[in-house]
């Protein structure tokens, strides 16, 4: 039913090329369909300083892993926790910044914390409820941001950390692989596998140069597709497109 529906419309708009793909292969023709991605604030985020967030638990020379997302089951803090005990076996000297806006999962997620070793416990901190002002603070004070979701549409978290000129890695699946070059502005990992995300957290720490390449190509593919004027001028042009295309049938577009 709800597919019956969809194929009366006069455009489709998919976030990623897996999105379009997957409208494709339920009947909506491919030449209908525009894929526009999610729009950030880039110069903003390009702004953020992270000095203050490293110098609060005393991390300005240690790297800092990071993920900043709402606290749900679904964005997988317990692989990123789980890959961190692998990472610390080799990077005692890495540093985990968990930030995000607090759920009901929240309690779950401080109990996860409380339960790693002391150590492994003073080097992580839980941020929460934190505006969006500083979030972009928060991304910058990372060395390496980790979004372990498998049910991203998009995935703007990736977008807001590349405008911020930091590597990212994410898992392989979904609408993801689509979104991040591997090898290029990121890493992709197995889901739901802790040991092959550790694997790629240390594989970052220990090339700055490869972080610090990756960063700026995230930066540029923002700034050439993902800032807010080059998607709104997109979306504009799907409606100046459909509007003018139907003008004289007399009807509504959909």
């Amino acid at each position: 039913m709800m597919f019956q529906a969809i194929r009366q419309a006069d455009a489709y708009i998919a976030h990623t090329t897996f999105e379009r793909d997957y409208l494709v292969a339920r009947g909506i023709p491919g030449e209908g369909i525009s894929v526009i991605g999610a729009g950030v604030d880039a110069h903003a985020l390009a702004a953020a300083d992270g000095t203050a967030v490293r110098r609060r638990y005393g991390w300005e020379n240690a790297p800092v892993v990071a993920l900043v997302a709402k606290q749900t089951a679904r964005k997988r803090f317990d692989v990123l926790l789980e890959a961190m005990r692998r990472v610390w076996t080799v990077r005692p000297d890495a540093r985990l910044l968990l930030a995000g806006a607090r759920t009901s999962y929240s309690l779950q997620l401080a109990d996860m914390v409380d339960a790693l070793p002391p150590e492994q416990r003073a080097h992580t901190a839980i941020v929460s409820d934190f505006s969006e002002e500083e979030k972009p603070n928060l991304l910058a004070a990372s060395d390496v941001f980790v979004l372990p979701s498998g049910q991203e549409s998009f995935g703007i978290a990736f977008v807001e950390a590349w405008a911020c000129g930091k590597p990212v890695v994410g898992a392989r699946i979904g609408a993801i692989p689509s979104v991040i070059n591997e090898g290029r502005d990121g890493l992709l990992f197995a889901y739901q596998d802790a040991d092959d995300l550790a694997q790629a957290i240390l594989a970052l720490l220990a090339d700055p140069c490869r972080r610090t390449g990756m960063g700026e190509a995230g930066r540029r593919k923002v700034l050439e597709n993902y800032t807010w004027e080059i998607v709104t001028d997109q979306l504009r042009a799907v409606y100046t497109r459909v509007i003018s295309a139907i003008a004289g049938e007399q009807r509504r577009p959909v």
